[in-house]
């Protein structure tokens, strides 16, 4: 069995983002200092709600409607309806590589430590990554600027077990498919659903699967 590609603290290379994308398989390292990075970010980001201070698309609106202040009681409500908002894309799916490589990228930016992401999210990314359960992504939505937003927001929906996956040759619901794996959807933490959607891991990934055919 080909050795999964891991994800430490250096990152990921072109190389080894098309492996793990081909069927490699995926794992976060285990090293103590990089995984309480990680969690040190999901600490950081509660103090600062528990201080009452203002943070960026967690107890505010998104982009202009950032002025606007989100009720504490609406703000454990916020992620889901992110992620659902944004499930508006068209067109055909991308294929099996492309998506893998879409979830691999993400993980290795999440994987800085930057975003509030908590590691079980990321574990979780991996573990589909490697059994091959992957999201339906639409090909055509928004990209680049801000975000690849609307294709990235079919990431999150699957980890909370909505719209569809790539299983077995066959294009399923993702709720039907994780119960039947004994994967309980999770619950998106407060800046979680931001932290997966927020980022141009759609176009990086596409562009490595470019790089590795050219």
């Amino acid at each position: 069995m080909t050795e999964a590609v891991r994800i430490g603290a250096a990152g990921l290379t072109i190389e080894e983002v098309v492996r793990a994308a081909c069927g490699a398989g995926l794992a976060l390292d285990a090293e103590p200092e990089f995984v309480g990075r990680i969690a040190a970010s999901v600490r950081h980001l509660g103090d600062r709600l528990a201080a009452g201070d203002v943070v960026y698309g967690v107890n505010t609106g998104f982009g202009d409607s950032c002025v606007n202040a989100v009720a504490s009681e609406h703000v454990t409500a916020m992620p889901l309806n992110l992620v659902r908002f944004h499930g508006c894309g068209t067109g055909a799916l991308l294929g099996p590589t492309e998506a893998a490589a879409v979830v691999v990228v993400r993980v290795a930016a999440l994987a800085r430590g930057w975003s509030g992401v908590r590691p079980v999210v990321l574990e979780r990314l991996c573990e589909l990554v490697t059994r091959r359960v992957l999201p339906a992504i639409p090909s055509e939505g928004s990209v680049g600027a801000s975000g690849d937003l609307t294709p990235l927001s079919y990431v999150a929906a699957v980890l909370v077990g909505e719209r569809e996956v790539r299983f077995d040759g066959a294009v399923r619901p993702a709720a039907e498919v994780l119960a039947e794996l004994r994967l309980p959807p999770l619950a998106l933490g407060p800046k979680e659903a931001l932290g997966l959607m927020n980022g141009t891991s759609v176009s990086t990934a596409l562009a490595c699967l470019c790089w590795a055919r050219a």
